[in-house]
Order: structure tokens, then sequence, then C-alpha cells
């Protein structure tokens, strides 16, 4: 009868783990991936302004075409008079 009393308070004990709740680890996991609203638009503007100081980002010409080194066309401009932009295609070096 002991050693059934031993098993026993044996198994409790390495049963007896904490688990952390659905709610807090689907919580924990949002916060980890998930971007602020100023930080997504502040990575933004920094794309924008990343294609226009390498020339990716170009106007059509008279003929309504894409320069072959452009990788964005210029569509036009937000309320703030920021360019908006339009992936065309991907580079081929």
């Amino acid at each position: 009868m002991a050693t059934k009393a031993a098993k026993n308070s044996r198994t409790s004990r390495t049963s007896s783990k904490k688990k952390t709740s659905g709610a807090k680890r689907s919580a924990a996991k949002n916060k980890k991936g998930a971007l602020s609203a100023t930080k997504a638009a502040t990575a933004t503007d920094r794309y924008r302004d990343d294609l226009l100081t390498r020339g990716d980002a170009q106007e059509l010409d008279e003929q309504g075409k894409l320069p072959l080194d452009a990788t964005h066309a210029i569509v036009g401009k937000d309320k703030s008079g920021k360019p908006i932009m339009k992936r065309a295609r991907f580079k081929a070096y």
C-alpha cells in the first residue's frame, strides 16, 4: 500500500505544471508580430522615399510606357501631395 501512495504522489507532482491560458498565448503572439499604426506608416513613408531616391519609381512617358529601369509607376498624388505608386515589374539585374 505504501508503494501505491508513493506512486500517486509522484505522478501528481509531475502533472501539476502551470499551463498558460489560450487567451494569454494568443495575445502574446499578436503583440509579437504586429506593428503599431505609427511604425507601419513610418515604414511605408521610408519605402516610398527609398524608391524615389533610387529612381525605381518613375512617371509614365508620353506614350504611356514605364522606363525600363523603373519598377514602380507613379500613378498620382494623395491628399498630402505624396506620390501614389503601383508596382509594375521586378528588377532584372
